[in-house]
Order: C-alpha cells, then structure tokens, then sequence
C-alpha cells in the first residue's frame, strides 16, 4: 500500500500489514513501512514497525522507527508515535515524536 505525508515529514511510505479478522469483523494487525523523504529538511530513508487493533470502524496503532534502519540525512532517526486510521478514510492520523542521535550527526 502506497502513502504520502504531508507536514513536519514529507514524502512516500510503502507498508505491508498482516491481519488476523475475527468473526465480529475485528482484527490485531501488525505491519512494516518504508518512508523515503524529509524530517526536518533533512533527506532520506528509515523503516518503522507498526501494530494495533482494528474495531471494525477505526484502526489504531503505535509505530516506532527501527533502530539502524536510516539513511541519508536521517541516519541515527529516533521516533515513535501512534496514529488513527477511520474505516473508509484516505486520511489518517498520526502523532509524531522523533529525535536524532547526537553521536551519528557529527561531521
């Protein structure tokens, strides 16, 4: 599934989710994404990992940024977050918290 974002990150994720529907059509779902754009004018790539519930009318979940998993100007990306995804909705929506490691962004 292709996304784009819009805000403090801008750019294109791809994820793929795995979810396992009950018969009350919910589900715990768990998935993989792949961001390549720009946090904080800085460009590049990292993967997050992300699990939650579907209630079968909302998904919501938490996210976090595998550790080792950046690139470019994003290299040593800390974050997590959760987000809220409506049944039917284009848009989601996501809280942010991200940080960099002082240790990778020495010149």
């Amino acid at each position: 599934m292709g996304q784009h974002f819009t805000g403090g990150i801008t750019g294109t994720g791809t994820v793929v989710w795995q979810m396992s529907y009950a018969e009350d059509g919910t589900a715990p779902f768990v998935g993989m994404q792949h961001d390549q754009g720009t946090v904080d004018g800085r460009e590049g790539g990292f993967v997050m990992e992300t699990a939650g519930d579907f209630d079968g009318e909302k998904a919501v979940g938490t996210w976090s940024v595998i550790t080792g998993s950046a690139t470019g100007g994003l290299t040593g990306i800390r974050g997590e977050g959760r987000f809220e995804a409506p049944r039917g909705l284009k848009r989601r929506t996501r809280s942010t918290s991200h940080s960099r490691d002082p240790a990778r962004t020495r010149a």
